[in-house]
């Protein structure tokens, strides 16, 4: 074996030994991957192969409305995915990567509740007044201004 064409290192008790002459394989095309890439044009033109739609937005997307919601992450705010229908949200997804020659990974929901509608959200500001915080947003839809208070520790 060229002795040129091994190389190694150590990290502490972890040993990395590179053998550039070994035995190669192809590197799945999959492994070129974007998440959420802007349009099909965009795909092709960066040669991206994979496209996903997923996160943690994805995991309480309701499908058959076209509908997700922040859970815990924003005042449990639900909206529309992109503006689309219901029926094209994934599905338009998955067509534009297939124009764009990519392949979809997509989330598939798999908790016990999804979105139920565009428009829900926890605690309103209007019904409950001032909070520890509050969504501007959910402040507007309230007809009142979001109060954020510093929390103390005593």
């Amino acid at each position: 074996m060229d002795s040129a064409a091994v190389g190694t290192f150590s990290l502490n008790a972890v040993a990395v030994h590179i053998h550039a002459t070994g035995d190669l394989h192809r590197i799945s095309p999959f492994v070129y991957g974007a998440a959420f890439a802007p349009n099909s044009e965009y795909l092709r033109q960066a040669g991206i192969t994979v496209n996903r739609w997923g996160g943690n937005r994805s995991s309480k997307y309701n499908w058959t409305l076209g509908v997700a919601s922040s859970a815990g992450d924003w005042f449990y705010e639900n909206w529309d995915w992109d503006g689309e229908s219901a029926e094209s949200s994934a599905q338009g997804f998955a067509l534009r990567n297939a124009a764009g020659g990519a392949a979809t990974l997509l989330t598939l929901p798999t908790l016990s509740w999804v979105a139920k509608d565009n428009f829900s959200h926890s605690f309103s500001v209007a019904k409950y007044g001032a909070q520890d915080d509050a969504s501007e947003q959910l402040a507007r839809l309230s007809g009142l201004q979001a109060v954020r208070k510093l929390r103390r520790s005593e």
